[in-house]
């Protein structure tokens, strides 16, 4: 979808309800089915900044190099020091020697880790091809579940989802006034969706609208589809006061019960949504140390 493109605001603090708290303190905690929604800020000072940016590998420094705007360059380099040391957290390693790289749909997923540095629960690529008989082996002690993981940051707010063995989608957007809402919405939202949007007062349909959009964004990134994904396939509950649900896939409400799709509005300006491929995700929202302490514990 083409995003909103957000206005300036004041800045966000962290959610009041998402405990700060260390990701070691609760990394070990991630089971099967479990999913732990970080918060993060982004408005980092220029010196911590470049201490992140060493954390980063050459297609990242690439990327944030791209950026015209120095604020938003520093923002995205913080996001993505601050995703490697959550999932360095999580994979007991350090920062810089967690390996990322694209998926075959383009999401990024995680690979062996950099440099020599030890092994990840990571989807590993097929075995080649022998001519020398098998040799007996004692049974294999069961792989650990595969982590995934879904970034999202709006203006100076970073959010992002770790789960263990299911795939997963984030998406965190600021609120801010849209002259193009009804446009948008009627390019990026089912029939049922919009009739859904414009049976609510003027007054609810912006909170509507970014819940609806929130949602659906995080199905799309957890199906690392993009814009490859026709938004009439699927159909989401965009009511701000009732729960998230993803309604239909493909028109089938079987195959969205197989999803359970978390949306809150961490704070007054913000929407947050997590779209998870199993039938009873529990989600635990967090909000990551301010930067200073993340790189200079005491």
């Amino acid at each position: 979808m083409d995003e909103p493109r957000p206005l300036e605001h004041p800045g966000l603090a962290a959610p009041a309800l998402w405990p700060r708290t260390s990701p070691q303190a609760v990394a070990g905690l991630l089971g099967a089915g479990d999913v732990h929604l970080w918060w993060m800020d982004l408005d980092a000072p220029p010196r911590e900044v470049e201490l992140f940016e060493c954390w980063l590998d050459d297609n990242e420094r690439a990327r944030a190099a791209r950026f015209h705007a120095e604020r938003h360059r520093r923002r995205f380099v913080a996001a993505h020091g601050q995703m490697r040391a959550l999932l360095g957290a999580y994979l007991g390693l350090p920062a810089a020697d967690v390996g990322i790289a694209p998926g075959a749909r383009g999401k990024p997923q995680l690979v062996p880790a950099r440099a020599g540095a030890g092994s990840l629960p990571a989807s590993p690529d097929p075995p080649a091809a022998s001519t020398t008989p098998a040799t007996p082996t004692t049974p294999a002690t069961p792989a650990a579940p595969v982590i995934e993981f879904s970034l999202s940051h709006s203006e100076d707010a970073g959010l992002l989802a770790i789960a263990s063995g299911t795939i997963v989608g984030a998406d965190l957007e600021v609120q801010h006034a849209l002259r193009e809402l009804d446009e948008l919405a009627s390019r990026h939202f089912t029939a049922r969706e919009l009739r859904d949007l414009r049976s609510l007062p003027s007054a609810r349909r912006h909170d509507a609208f970014f819940a609806g959009w929130t949602r659906k964004e995080a199905v799309l990134k957890a199906l690392g589809a993009g814009l490859t994904l026709p938004l009439d396939s699927f159909e989401v509950a965009l009511h701000p006061d009732e729960p998230a649900a993803l309604h239909t896939i493909d028109g089938s409400a079987q195959a969205a019960r197989a999803w359970t799709l978390w949306a809150a509005r961490p704070t007054a300006l913000s929407w947050a949504a997590v779209a998870v491929q199993h039938r009873s995700a529990r989600v635990r929202a967090f909000a990551l140390p301010p930067p200073a302490q993340l790189l200079h514990p005491r």
